[in-house]
């Protein structure tokens, strides 16, 4: 039990804030009760009650862990055996259907095998005693915030803003720095191509017109009208083609191979990114460049050339308006790279203070001339169709202001405040009506749902759609969006 004197009246909650400061603590506060006044002390009252402090739990890890010390080999032995005997080996192994048929026979085998025989580990979640060092260190916070609220001396102050931050939780420092490949699709060598197609064990066809479609392909030069005498190109993916960017994924799907665990990677087409979380700027830049060095190595060896003046960073500040001394920089290719404040990854702006001002600006200039269409069309047509029109505004106003809604579907709300206005203009443009109508009458005769809730009706296809092809990664990311917003 704890004990607390010489609290104002009607000010528990408020006085209760050192108390609670001690995260990443679980604090829970039973029993409070008042008692009567102590002394002649007016205005002041005894307050006690029952706090238990516990460390908190660890996060359960997603992945998979095998216990091998006790696996019963005779019991997987056992079951493979079983396994391995359901083959009909009247088939012949002749063609690479029934190679990889026989390959995945013996891979289930192995896996049913494993799951009778291996038993998984399971961490258990342990509450640890809180340690007399943090004790002593939230009891002197403690002391030095009523010395200084009593006094209001500055040293005190000072001694509890010393002590606020080892107390709290710790905030993290993010950063992300998206590379620019150099004529990515036209530096993609034939050689090596071929030889990740044949790592990954396609089928013998599917590598002899792959390599068919790459081979013997030839090119000249034009300048002012002379044409140069055409020469072999041993490298690059024909331009417009389908096939181009998937060649480019699977040449490059092992350039993240390398990189650690801590920093996370995407890969879009030649779009390759990297970012990071960590609790240091020293740490951060660290990590960053750790990770950079070694994508930097993979592309040297397979003849990428990563173009420095077109590589971005942006930095995720815990504190956006502050500037710090020694600011997140980033080598590449003996090139610092710096932060800026905003960036543009596959059509969305993002800026660090991830508020989307610039991505909503970005909005309304490509939408502000489609409004204008939209208004001339409805103004000119002799008898508008109201059905046309709402067609019109699907098709060339609707699909811009809904781009990229699965990452704005976490942002603020006066950030879909805004977007609604937008589609507003537009539908009202569209179906001619005067700018002081009424949204929802506006939204009842055109049947359009305001634009938060199409983004997430959207949502819910995606993930449908996800579903379907077994898609995990995709449905797994768009879940915990929906999660998020409802």
């Amino acid at each position: 039990m704890m004990i607390v004197q010489h609290l104002k009246k009607n000010e528990y909650e408020a006085k209760l804030d050192w108390i609670l400061g001690s995260q990443p603590l679980l604090s829970f506060i039973t029993n409070v009760e008042t008692h009567p006044t102590i002394g002649t002390i007016n205005g002041h009252e005894l307050l006690t009650f029952d706090i238990t402090i516990g460390a908190e739990p660890k996060v359960t890890s997603p992945r998979l862990s095998l216990n091998f010390k006790a696996v019963k080999w005779t019991n997987f032995r056992s079951k493979l055996d079983q396994q391995l005997i359901l083959w009909n080996n009247d088939l012949s192994l002749n063609s690479p259907l029934n190679i990889e048929d026989y390959s995945m026979f013996i891979a289930n085998s192995i896996m049913l095998a494993t799951q009778e025989a291996v038993p998984t580990s399971t961490s258990t979640s342990k509450s640890y005693a809180l340690s007399e060092a943090s004790k002593s260190l939230i009891k002197l916070k403690h002391q030095a915030y009523r010395r200084w609220k009593r006094t209001g001396d500055n040293i005190d102050k000072q001694r509890y803003a010393q002590n606020q931050p080892r107390c709290a939780r710790p905030r993290r420092h993010s950063a992300v720095i998206l590379f620019d490949i150099k004529a990515a699709f036209d530096s993609v060598c034939h050689d090596g191509l071929i030889y990740k197609l044949n790592d990954l064990r396609l089928p013998k066809y599917i590598i002899n017109y792959l390599t068919s479609f790459l081979k013997d392909r030839t090119a000249s030069i034009e300048i002012e009208n002379v044409l140069s005498r055409q020469f072999n190109l041993k490298s690059g993916t024909p331009q417009r083609s389908p096939l181009s960017p998937l060649l480019y994924i699977i040449y490059t799907a092992a350039s993240i191979n390398e990189i650690s665990t801590h920093t996370e990677h995407g890969l879009f087409a030649d779009d390759t990114e990297l970012w990071t979380s960590v609790n240091t700027m020293t740490s951060l830049s660290f990590r960053l460049q750790h990770s950079v060095d070694a994508f930097e190595t993979w592309c040297k060896s397979w003849k990428l050339k990563l173009q420095t003046t077109k590589t971005e960073m942006i930095h995720f500040t815990i504190h956006p308006r502050k500037k710090y001394k020694h600011s997140v920089e980033v080598k590449v290719d003996n090139t610092i790279i710096k932060p800026l404040y905003h960036t543009r990854y596959l059509g969305v702006i993002i800026d660090k203070q991830l508020n989307w001002r610039r991505h909503l600006d970005h909005i309304k200039t490509r939408i502000a001339p489609r409004i204008g269409l939209l208004r001339y069309l409805s103004r000119t047509a002799y008898e508008p169709n109201s059905m046309t029109m709402i067609n019109i505004f699907k098709s060339i106003a609707r699909s811009i202001i809904i781009y990229g809604h699965p990452v704005l579907l976490t942002a603020d709300q006066n950030v879909w405040n805004r977007i609604q206005i937008i589609q507003n203009k537009a539908l009202g443009a569209a179906l001619g009506l005067p700018i002081y109508t009424s949204v929802d009458y506006i939204h009842k005769i055109s049947n359009i749902p305001k634009i938060k809730d199409y983004a997430t009706i959207l949502l819910k296809q995606f993930i449908q759609t996800a579903t379907e092809k077994n898609d995990i990664t995709a449905k797994k990311h768009l879940q915990d969006v929906l999660e998020k917003i409802l």
